[in-house]
């Protein structure tokens, strides 16, 4: 909520709107149900949270806008539901900033967004994400729930976990 506040508050430069903002979310039904059972769901917010936060007070900071770019690639990996906000989240940034950001600090953001997809493939690959797949299924998007829900139970066969470590580790259909 502290930094949903933060980052109204740059945005509008308006207290009376960040602190009407900050309540909202506050009392938003969607943020008390999601704080409740996901974890990795409110850490990965707090991430996206925080990295736009330091993007937006960053100014021409070389170094604030690095340490911005890690929080955003542990942001990526974080949820993987938050995956699909993370480009249009970097474009609508680089355009809110693009006229106060030099050459080294846009390349920095591509180089981010290339490594966070690069790695993302690379993974895939070699943790055989693919296996997810139905027929003619794509190994990012639209995947089988039938061979996913099979794939994951038998990864919690095959693991060597306590039960509840199990469970937790393994819980995607």
């Amino acid at each position: 909520i502290f930094f949903f506040y933060l980052i109204i508050k740059k945005l509008f430069n308006n207290n009376g709107i960040a602190l009407a903002s900050a309540f909202s979310a506050s009392v938003s039904v969607w943020l008390i149900q999601l704080s409740r059972f996901a974890i990795e769901a409110d850490i990965t917010l707090v991430f996206y949270l925080l990295c736009i936060l330091g993007f937006l007070y960053a100014g021409n900071k070389t170094k604030w806008i690095i340490m911005s770019m890690i929080i955003f690639f542990l942001a990526f990996y974080g949820y993987s539901a938050f995956k699909i906000f993370f480009m249009p989240l970097m474009l609508i940034l680089l355009w809110y900033r693009f006229k106060e950001l030099n050459k080294k600090n846009i390349l920095i953001i591509l180089f981010t967004i290339l490594v966070a997809f690069g790695s993302f493939w690379y993974l895939n690959i070699t943790q055989h994400a693919a296996e997810y797949t139905g027929p003619g299924g794509s190994q990012f998007f639209f995947q089988d729930k039938q061979t996913t829900a099979f794939s994951v139970e038998l990864e919690r066969r095959a693991s060597f976990e306590p039960q509840i470590l199990e469970t937790i580790y393994h819980n995607k259909y």
